[in-house]
């Protein structure tokens, strides 16, 4: 099994499936990094993790998947990369690695 490094905690709070919840996050932590509010070198990772994750992953198929990340439920997901450059989301029980876009 590959070991994952860099973890984000997204909240999906029930009125945002995984992907509005990652953009949601990235724009207050992006706000965050403007203000002041949090730290350059914390901020920059996590963006960077973000970002990608939002770009290339494939969203309409992971929540056709995997339900619980379509936003209908309060839950705490997990997004890391592992060595290999793949994304990961956990939560649960759950570990998934996830499709990228063509």
């Amino acid at each position: 099994m590959s070991e994952t490094r860099q973890k984000v905690k997204v909240v999906l709070n029930g009125q945002h499936c995984i992907e509005g919840a990652s953009r949601k996050l990235y724009n207050a932590m992006t706000q965050a990094l403007v203000t002041g509010e949090i730290a350059p070198e914390r901020a920059e990772k996590n963006l960077g993790l973000l970002a990608e994750f939002l770009e290339t992953v494939d969203f309409p198929a992971l929540r056709s998947r995997y339900h619980d990340l379509d936003g209908r439920r309060q839950l705490e997901v997990y997004i890391s990369r592992e060595k290999d450059g793949r994304f990961v989301v956990t939560w649960d029980d759950k570990r998934v690695v996830v499709d990228r876009k063509d």
